[in-house]
């Protein structure tokens, strides 16, 4: 019998000093909203920008000297020139940030629309309350969330 008791304090202690205590997750106000959406939508445009600036880098480069006289079939020829390499990197890279700024600009919008559609408020409110056998209006202070869905 000792046994089973130590055993079970002992596995209880066990399971009780292992776990963690979470706090409670605090919700987002309209005003950390509005600043995630500000901050998201900077950095979009900061990706966006220097990917159209790699871009236009690519076309600004020089093609270089002719590495090799390639064949010519109606409008396409399989010319290399020496900065082909650079240039297409460019190219890619730049298109490749462009396209990486599209979340940023989603998850803008849809953090602004979460700012506009919660808001907190107070007020006084007038409730009915029976004393002494007849109805009168008290004000109490109310705190409420509006959520627009």
């Amino acid at each position: 019998m000792k046994k089973i008791i130590i055993s079970s304090v002992l596995l209880a202690f066990a399971a009780t000093s292992f776990c963690q205590q979470t706090a409670p997750k605090q919700s987002l106000t309209k005003t950390d909203y509005l600043q995630k959406s500000k901050k998201q939508k900077k950095t979009g445009t900061i990706l966006l920008a220097v990917g159209t600036g790699l871009v236009i880098t690519a076309f600004v480069i020089p093609r270089g000297e002719l590495i090799y006289d390639g064949i010519c079939i109606g409008a396409y020829c399989t010319d290399k020139y020496k900065n082909d390499g650079i240039k297409t990197g460019f190219a890619v890279s730049g298109v490749a940030v462009m396209l990486g700024s599209i979340p940023f600009f989603i998850a803008s919008g849809k953090n602004k629309k979460r700012a506009n559609a919660t808001s907190a408020f107070f007020r006084m409110e007038k409730i009915p309350v029976y004393q002494n056998t007849v109805f009168t209006n008290r004000s109490l202070p109310t705190v409420g969330f509006k959520i627009s869905l």
